[in-house]
């Protein structure tokens, strides 16, 4: 049996009732991760061991009040401060960026982490997933409006400023598809989830007034905008089948689209800040040839890729897998 094979049998088989791994014996990488279909590269192979050894392993063995809430608002902390330090490299010079790509780094690894403990203790809250959710989108913004700032006092031509918002248009066209698509596909292997859920009774029982107050507000914001926007990403709704056959089917194109993710493009950009006091122009030229050309390059070629599985399900042939 091939691993997409397999990876497709555990997949539809019934999911048990989720058990904290605390009461099971040690941690363990594999069970803090997401269904490997989805990571993005990067993430799965160095973001995420990042913050299982420097992180997770350190909270199992000492730190058990840390929630995932704490570390999702202080990935939020560090992230505002990369994103200000990178502001700063035309006043305080080019080793700024070294520091700003290194605040950027730690940023995604603590943004990886809260998702991570909540899996390796048996789940998190719902409120926990709308922070996150938002984490991304205030320092991704912040990192980028850094990144313009320093690199259009670094040009000091007309074409800076168009050059930043192509990469900030390019990087949100990324992010949107990829989550679409990955809401499409979580949808088609698990369907009897619902990810837009609000907290169960006993989470419930667990959260402040203050956290019940902000689940419901950003919870009803979340569900009109980021899930309908969402529900609209790829066109017609891929059919509905069996979910082995559907991951058999959706694999290979759901992995060329997490090429796309954020992790990847702020992976890009913080290895662009830390190229600064070597090549002061790497973060403007680096968003341009990667983010925007190849970048955008590869989202056609997913988005055409994901295209024919629809059709070949629907003429009952799924498209082969890459693995296969």
């Amino acid at each position: 049996m091939s691993e997409s094979e397999e990876r497709a049998r555990v997949a539809a088989a019934p999911a048990a009732p989720a058990a904290p791994l605390a009461a099971r014996g040690r941690w363990r990488y594999e069970a803090c991760i997401k269904d490997r279909d989805l990571e993005e590269l990067v993430d799965l192979h160095w973001h995420r061991r990042l913050a299982f050894w420097l992180i997770l392993k350190p909270i199992e063995r000492g730190l058990s009040f840390i929630r995932p809430l704490h570390l999702t608002v202080l990935a939020i902390v560090v992230g505002l401060i990369g994103g200000y330090a990178c502001s700063q490299i035309p006043t305080h010079g080019p080793l700024l960026g070294v520091w700003a790509g290194l605040l950027t780094l730690m940023h995604v690894v603590l943004d990886c982490s809260d998702g991570m403990l909540a899996r390796v203790r048996g789940g998190g809250s719902f409120l926990g997933m709308l922070l996150d959710g938002i984490s991304d989108a205030i320092v991704g913004f912040a990192v980028w409006l850094g990144c313009a700032l320093a690199m259009v006092a670094e040009i000091d031509a007309w074409w800076g400023w168009p050059a930043a918002v192509a990469i900030l248009l390019s990087i949100l066209l990324h992010v949107a598809l990829y989550d679409g698509y990955k809401g499409r596909f979580e949808k088609g292997v698990r369907p009897e989830v619902d990810l837009a859920a609000p907290a169960s009774a006993e989470e419930q029982a667990r959260q402040t007034a203050l956290e019940r107050f902000l689940e419901r507000l950003i919870g009803g914001i979340y569900r009109s905008t980021y899930v309908a926007l969402n529900a609209k990403v790829g066109g017609e709704e891929a059919p509905a089948v069996d979910p082995a056959r559907f991951r058999r089917a959706f694999a290979a194109p759901m992995r060329l689209i997490t090429w796309i993710g954020l992790g990847t493009n702020l992976a890009l950009m913080y290895l662009s800040m830390m190229l600064v006091p070597l090549w002061p122009l790497a973060p403007i030229w680096i968003g341009l040839v990667l983010i925007v050309g190849l970048g955008n390059a590869l989202t056609v070629w997913a988005i055409l890729a994901w295209k024919r599985a629809e059709r070949e399900l629907r003429q009952g042939e799924p498209a082969p897998s890459a693995a296969e």
